[in-house]
């Protein structure tokens, strides 16, 4: 059996992955495309095509990924690690 800090980190990961991920697709991927004018003429609306499918998806992995790096935080007592410089 899982248990919760292993699923919380699992999903916080997942999140991170998916996140970052996304994030470098449409900085390298799509914003060259739409610049370069390979999804057809109208820049600003094939701009909004993509950006509205992808906008869902980053705001709940930003969501999950802070959700589960609270979560981690409090069950595994991690509060005094944001008081060192040395975990900065």
């Amino acid at each position: 059996m899982v248990d919760g800090s292993t699923l919380a980190r699992t999903l916080h990961i997942l999140g991170v992955v998916i996140w970052i991920g996304g994030v470098s697709m449409a900085t390298t991927v799509a914003l060259v495309a739409v610049r370069r004018g390979d999804l057809g003429p109208d820049r600003v609306k094939a701009f909004h095509a993509i950006e509205r499918r992808f906008v869902w998806q980053a705001r709940a992995a930003v969501l999950l990924v802070g959700a589960t790096g609270f979560y981690m935080t409090a069950v595994l007592d991690l509060w005094d690690r944001f008081a060192g410089p040395a975990f900065w």
